[in-house]
């Protein structure tokens, strides 16, 4: 007992201590008050479920196993004896395997095994003064400032934006990964539990945790800033934004003088976006409307641009586009930001690419033209990401 439990906690030691020296060493100093909150918090929730599940799991599923006389007893009794308390014992013991079997997938898992070479240190400012004063600079520069090649600043982006509902896409990407889940919609239990999280998360979202995420998702701001910079708004202009979440998107673009309506199928985000665009409502710039993007309540050529950001591969992708072209004015334009083919998990994790529907380059070209809509054109950006632009004929 005495040499186990010095293993066990050897073995913790030096985990936690490569751990907290990575942490340390890859995440600036102004974020790492939030990621150790939120490492300790995941490691804490677990102390008080296994104070409910441990003691009903041994007493009345483990512990009739090893009762002398049943055939698990003959089994395991050479190894783990028979009689009281031998159903903690073999809890213990699978616990051990389960641990040592998410060592082993940790090791031949590469983002995990080379983190310490894939990942470059954080730079540290020269002057660090009062965290709270830092944490508003840090939180006004731009995100890609310390990678412009996109490797560190999607993982920064992530952490700055880290909130409670962040540990719960956390636990939904390990449940699907870890447990024996068929991969795609209707995956049994399991499976269709993680499916409708993702739709309360970003399908149509929906519930307190929903709208703090969206109410202003920082991780998308740089995609805001690309998307403005090709609308190039006048004050002549009139705004379609589909998915427009809480509407900080579309806040944004008024600021150019435009008029705009935002569209969302979620009661959850429309609320959002009257909330936050309370004065562009009251002053009649700003149309806000619940429906689905496969099925616009809106007038034929009524809009002079037309815009959606990562939420094109959650439609029917032509039926979406159809209904573009149909409430776009001549010579209206169109711009969507949607997720490439096989993103890497910083950009989009596997739980939510195997639900979603990217497009190649070539299929996206050919849906516009379908469409009806001329000089299509997807532009690569960050490799992951692609922005994709047209017009409707004049």
């Amino acid at each position: 007992m005495i040499s186990g439990m010095f293993l066990m906690s050897f073995g913790e030691s030096m985990a936690v201590a490569h751990w907290m020296t990575l942490l340390q060493t890859k995440v600036g100093i102004e974020l790492q008050g939030r990621v150790f909150a939120c490492f300790l918090m995941v490691m804490s929730m677990t102390e008080p479920l296994s104070y409910l599940v441990v003691g009903p799991l041994a007493e009345h599923y483990l512990q009739p196993l090893l009762e002398p006389g049943r055939p698990r007893a003959d089994l395991l009794g050479p190894l783990l004896g028979a009689g009281p308390a031998r159903g903690l014992a073999l809890l213990l013991v699978i616990s051990g395997l389960l641990q040592f079997g998410w060592a082993v997938r940790g090791w031949f898992y590469r983002p995990v095994r080379f983190i310490e070479d894939v990942l470059p240190d954080a730079f540290a400012p020269d002057e660090i003064g009062d965290r709270d004063s830092l944490q508003r600079y840090e939180d006004s520069q731009p995100l890609d400032r310390h990678c412009p090649s996109g490797g560190f600043a999607n993982t920064d982006r992530f952490f700055r934006g880290v909130r409670p509902q962040g540990i719960l896409l956390t636990l939904i990407v390990m449940t699907d990964n870890v447990l024996p889940v068929r991969r795609g919609v209707g995956g049994g239990p399991v499976g269709n539990a993680v499916d409708a999280l993702i739709d309360r998360f970003f399908r149509c979202p929906s519930g307190m945790i929903a709208r703090g995420w969206w109410r202003d998702p920082v991780a998308h701001h740089r995609i805001f800033d690309e998307v403005l910079t090709v609308l190039d708004l006048r004050t002549d202009d009139h705004l379609l934004e589909i998915g427009c979440g809480g509407g900080t998107f579309v806040e944004r673009a008024l600021s150019s003088g435009c008029w705009a309506t935002a569209v969302d199928h979620s009661a959850d985000m429309v609320n959002l976006t009257r909330a936050r665009n309370a004065a562009a409502i009251q002053d009649g710039r700003l149309e806000v409307v619940q429906a689905s993007a496969e099925q616009l309540p809106l007038d034929d050529g009524r809009y002079t641009c037309a815009t959606m950001m990562n939420a094109f591969f959650f439609m029917d992708g032509p039926a979406a586009l159809t209904q573009l072209r149909r409430v776009l004015a001549p010579g209206g334009r169109l711009i969507v930001h949607t997720v490439a083919p096989n993103p890497p998990a910083t950009v989009a994790p596997g739980v939510l690419v195997r639900r979603m529907r990217c497009y190649e380059e070539s299929e996206l070209v050919s849906m516009l033209a379908d469409a009806g809509f001329a000089e299509p054109r997807v532009e690569a950006r960050d490799r992951s990401e692609q922005l994709v632009t047209a017009v409707v004929p004049a």
